[in-house]
Parts: structure tokens; C-alpha cells; sequence
């Protein structure tokens, strides 16, 4: 096993010890939102369009004729146990500290893991961010006032398509075929997802009975620009990789993984400021 260690000198020290530090703090992060008390739960709700006439009392359509039917969009809340954001981002984190661990300490994923490198990609990381970009969308859609279920399960199957994208760019990237084509897709696809949280957060700050309180302002104006912008930082990295191969890849897989880490722990901060702002203020959550 030593002997493998130091056959392949293109394989950079530094990584490893990376490896290894951003493992442990996912997992440092995911035991303080374990230990934590504070939670920030939301029911699940659904939209549609409701039958109603005017002898179901509604002052609305009073005025209208008796036999006919109006179509009225109606909210309702889900009986489904409340969504809860500090489980997702204990999760993200854990799965997140997993994977950078077992490519660090375990000897197959390790020998797989540089093995992909050197051929200039790494299918472990598109996995994982296809499990963990979607916990962290959700959360992200809810922090903006997002509670639709069918909303929220339409943004986690986008995150995760775009993450298949991103591994099947990195692989047409090696055979030098329209690697630029499925890059192009997965911009739209991510401007797609924030498009919808761009109305979700303008409409729950300006378009609701009341804003928000002025302590959650800030916190909401930071997620919104500040988490679009960290996700957009991925489809550069690799717009990187896509335009300019000459570059080594692992300094691209350490970009990655380093923005990972930024942006899995700046959103747990977030929820966790949240979390207190809402207690300081006694805020309930029906």
C-alpha cells in the first residue's frame, strides 16, 4: 500500500490533507446542528384551483349566478410531518464530510478516487453532489418562502438533473464532444431553479399582507444573492475546465471542494441565524 502511495508523483500531498480538513469540518458542523436544540420547521402545503359557488358563503363570488361555479386558487396545508431544515442540513453536511472521508481514509475509494482524477474527472463528486445540492436547494427555497410541496419537489429533481449534467460534461470534456452543449443546458436549467426562487423571494418580501420583519431583511437578501451566487461559482469552475483543459484538474477538484465546503457551511450558518433571529423575536411558526 506505501509503495502505491508513491508510484504516481502527479498525485499532489496537498489534496489528501485537503481531503481530510474539509471531511472533518462537514463533520464538525453536522454535530453542532445535531447537538443544537433550535429547529426551523414548515408544513408543506399545496396549490390549486377550488370549485366554489355562491352558496358556499364566499363574499367574493357572492355576486355571481348560483348554478355556475367559479375556479378560486386556494393554499391548503399538507398531513405530512412539518419539514424540517436543520435534519437537511445535517444531512448535506454528513453526507458531505462521508465521501470527502472515505476517498481520504479508505484504500479502494482512494485508489478509485485519484485513479478518476487522472483521467481528468471524478464521478464521486457528481454523486454526491446529486444527493446533496438538492437537500440544499429545498432548504434554500423554504428560507425565501417557499412551501408548495409540488414547488419544492420540481426544484430538487432540477438540482439533480443539472448535477448529471455536470458529471456527463466532465466526460464528454475527455472525448472532446459537444461537452460545451450539455454545459449550455445545465445554465438553463440552473437559471431555470433560481428564476423560481427569484418570484418566491420577491413575492414573500413585497407581495404578501406585511414584509418581513426588519431583523430578517437582511438575513433574507444575504441567502437569496449570496447562495445564488455560490452556486453559480460551480457552473464557472467547470466552465473553466471546459474552456481551458490545460489547467491541472486537481486544482479543479480542489475549487470544487472547497466551494462545496464554503457553501454547505455558509448555509448552515444561515439556518442557524434564522433559527435565532426567530426566537429573539418570538416569532411562531403555525
Amino acid at each position: 500500500m506505501g509503495c502505491d502511495e508513491t508510484e504516481k508523483p502527479r498525485r499532489p500531498r496537498w489534496l489528501a490533507v485537503l481531503n481530510c480538513v474539509i471531511a472533518f469540518a462537514h463533520f464538525f458542523v453536522a454535530l453542532l446542528v445535531w447537538y443544537d436544540k433550535g429547529d426551523w420547521k414548515v408544513a408543506l402545503t399545496m396549490t390549486f384551483l377550488d370549485w366554489r359557488y355562491p352558496s358556499d358563503n364566499d363574499s367574493s363570488i357572492a355576486y355571481h349566478d348560483d348554478e355556475i361555479p367559479i375556479l378560486v386558487p386556494v393554499s391548503v396545508r399538507l398531513d405530512l410531518p412539518r419539514l424540517s431544515l436543520t435534519s437537511l442540513v445535517f444531512i448535506f453536511h454528513t453526507l458531505s464530510g462521508l465521501w470527502q472521508f472515505l476517498v481520504f481514509a479508505v484504500v479502494p475509494m482512494r485508489r478509485f478516487y485519484y485513479a478518476e482524477l487522472e483521467k481528468n474527472r471524478n464521478a464521486l463528486r457528481w454523486i454526491e453532489y446529486a444527493v446533496t445540492a438538492p437537500c440544499m436547494i429545498i432548504v434554500i427555497a423554504v428560507l425565501m418562502g417557499q412551501s408548495d410541496a409540488v414547488i419544492l419537489f420540481l426544484l430538487q429533481w432540477s438540482t439533480f438533473t443539472l448535477m448529471l449534467l455536470g458529471l456527463l460534461t466532465e466526460r464528454l470534456r475527455n472525448k472532446n464532444k459537444n461537452r460545451g452543449l450539455s454545459h449550455a443546458i445545465g445554465w438553463i436549467i440552473h437559471f431555470t431553479t433560481w428564476l423560481c426562487i427569484t418570484f418566491t423571494f420577491f413575492y414573500s418580501m413585497y407581495g404578501g399582507t406585511h414584509r418581513p420583519p426588519v431583523r430578517f431583511r437582511p438575513l433574507l437578501y444575504g441567502t437569496f444573492f449570496g447562495m445564488q451566487i455560490l452556486f453559480g461559482c460551480f457552473g464557472i469552475v467547470q466552465l473553466v475546465s471546459v474552456v481551458s483543459p490545460r489547467i491541472s484538474f486537481y486544482t479543479i477538484e480542489a475549487s470544487y471542494a472547497v466551494l462545496s465546503l464554503v457553501s454547505k457551511i455558509t448555509l448552515g450558518v444561515l439556518v442557524w441565524y434564522f433559527i435565532k433571529v426567530r426566537d429573539d423575536l418570538g416569532i411562531r411558526m403555525i
